[in-house]
């Protein structure tokens, strides 16, 4: 039997799903809201660096899932849009 790992991180796109997904934990497992807060947190940072350097949310997803920076390309931009000039614009 083949086993798929499950990531909330990759389905919390936007904040109306995070807001839900929130709500969720803190009505039936409360008991789980610091992981859940790492997920969002996580999820929020993919989201911003999307929109940051122009890529789909789900490439910079994928670049950075299971802890491998598998794009290069992706990557490329992201340590663009992270220099001095540009963070000194934020």
């Amino acid at each position: 039997m083949r086993t798929i790992e499950y990531d909330e991180v990759e389905f919390l796109t936007d904040e109306e799903t995070i807001s839900e997904y929130l709500k969720i934990c803190l009505e039936e497992r409360p008991e789980y809201l610091s992981e859940v807060e790492n997920e969002i947190a996580k999820a929020r940072i993919i989201n911003n660096l999307a929109q940051i350097i122009g890529i789909s949310r789900d490439v910079v997803y994928k670049t950075f899932r299971n802890n491998k920076m598998s794009n290069s390309n992706v990557l490329r931009k992201i340590f663009d849009a992270f220099t001095v000039d540009k963070l000194t614009k934020v």
